[in-house]
């Protein structure tokens, strides 16, 4: 179980501050955890935890063990929602006890609490069995400093293979309840392990917890601060006020920077790339828009005599893959002659290019006016409307059509989480000369090292390739 990847429970994922954080309410993770009989580690994240996951790096390599990561702070689940991946609620330990154990009582699991006062985790205990008579369960409260004393910890493993337990909470608080568990869990790697903090107190009714509205409002923290202000005020006030600060902070600033890349993307990068990527909407939007306005006389000129060579309609509106795939109305001036899509199946025999895509040389269904856009690209001028409405930018990978992507290998998709261009590596570096192998890796080069600057540069080179038709078909 030790060696088991994270994620094998089938919960949706986000990240927050670069931490693995599991969507789920409590009654779903608790299904899951009945459903998934290979058993696993929960673990109960709070804003503190998530400081310490960026401040010390062995709990964060604690935290990334844990099977699943849920959120228990009402701040984590606000910047969750921030950052346009909404969590949909607040998983505390207190909840989780009283769930899983109802469950445990159904399934005739044995359930082992571990940690508290004998008295707190007895009480806890006896609680759970006035409200489930069928319920399995045994408590061990080892004194403390007991993962030092060989004898202490011997003694705490031989009651843990005596139990035999499917479901243990262990409440020593954190780090240490963490380190514990990864010590015990390969005595019962079949189990699930859930580090509850102090909840056997609450659960026992030896300390009062805040009540429910007090908790939706997300003032538990408060609570607690006024029951334990000598404990507690340096974790909440001086350490944890500054780093909700910085955490929303960031998460806004990921918010405005997922309108151009998707979070698989962005999980890789920093924040200054971040902030990048947010700068990138507003400046391709108003770049387009100049562009635009300056090539108004030019485009009018090429769809007057699109109209006019077989009166057809001037433009062509089509379907495509967006960011992460969503599909978006894209707009060219109509070079094909009417119906042409009706005779591309006859044509795939004389597919030029690998993979999924229809490049053909002399294309029959191109109108003589078609060719003469297509070699200097002005068929593309109105998607120039597209980056101003935020379906494209001026630089990326060029968007594919839906039935393209459909056959795409699981490594090709990864095109797809920034925001598709009008111009781009593959437009600046051959075009339809480039198979579509190496136009992928193109594609994936660009995204990984995206900078203002990358843009820029291609840009630049896109006018000389343009006018030398280079790959144009």
């Amino acid at each position: 179980m030790a060696d088991r990847p994270p994620g094998a429970v089938s919960l949706p994922e986000i990240r927050l501050l670069g931490v693995r954080l599991h969507a789920a309410r409590v009654d779903q993770l608790v299904a899951a955890m009945v459903d998934d009989r290979t058993g696993g580690q929960v673990q109960t994240l709070n804003l503190d935890h998530l400081r310490r996951c960026h401040a010390d790096p062995e709990f964060r390599a604690l935290t990334e063990r844990a099977d699943v990561v849920v959120a228990d702070g009402m701040p984590i689940v606000w910047a969750s929602r921030l950052q346009g991946t909404p969590l949909p609620e607040r998983v505390t330990g207190s909840d989780l006890l009283a769930a899983a154990c109802a469950a445990a009582a159904v399934a005739r699991w044995q359930v082992l609490l571990i940690g508290g006062e004998a008295d707190t985790a007895a009480r806890t205990a006896e609680r759970l069995r006035e409200r489930h008579p069928d319920l399995r369960i045994a408590t061990e409260a080892p004194a403390p400093g007991f993962e030092n004393d060989p004898q202490a910890w011997d003694q705490l493993v031989d009651r843990v293979r005596r139990v035999d337990p499917d479901l243990v909470f262990v409440g020593l608080g954190s780090p240490k309840q963490e380190q514990v568990i990864a010590r015990l869990r390969g005595l019962r790697p079949g189990a699930w392990w859930i580090g509850v903090g102090y909840v056997f107190s609450f659960a026992s009714g030896a300390a009062p917890r805040a009540g429910r509205v007090v908790q939706r409002l997300g003032l538990e923290w408060l609570h607690r601060l006024l029951h334990e202000p000598r404990r507690l005020a340096r974790r909440y006030l001086w350490l944890g006020l500054p780093f909700a600060a910085r955490m929303f902070g960031r998460a806004l600033l990921r918010r405005c920077a997922s309108h151009e890349a998707a979070p698989e993307l962005l999980d890789t990068m920093g924040p200054l790339r971040e902030l990048a990527l947010a700068f990138r909407r507003p400046m391709h939007a108003l770049a387009a828009g100049l562009l635009l306005l300056l090539a108004t006389p030019l485009l009018v000129a090429c769809a007057v005599a699109v109209r006019l060579h077989d009166g057809g309609p001037a433009f062509f509106v089509q379907s495509r893959a967006g960011l992460a795939g969503r599909p978006f109305r894209m707009l060219k001036l109509r070079t094909m002659r009417p119906g042409s899509d009706e005779h591309k199946p006859a044509l795939l025999e004389h597919n030029e290019m690998s993979g999924p895509v229809f490049k053909m040389s002399g294309d029959p269904r191109v109108t003589p006016i078609g060719r003469l856009l297509r070699r200097f690209s002005l068929d593309e001028l109105p998607q120039l409307v597209n980056v101003v409405r935020g379906d494209m930018a001026l630089v990326g990978p060029r968007p594919a059509l839906l039935d393209e992507v459909a056959r795409y290998e699981e490594w090709q998709r990864r095109r797809l989480t920034i925001k598709p261009g009008l111009t781009g590596l593959w437009q600046v570096s051959g075009r339809n000369e480039i198979d579509f192998h190496e136009w992928v890796l193109l594609d994936l080069d660009y995204l990984e090292r995206w900078s203002l600057a990358r843009d820029l540069l291609i840009l630049m080179r896109t006018l000389p390739a343009v006018l030398s038709g280079r790959g144009a078909r």
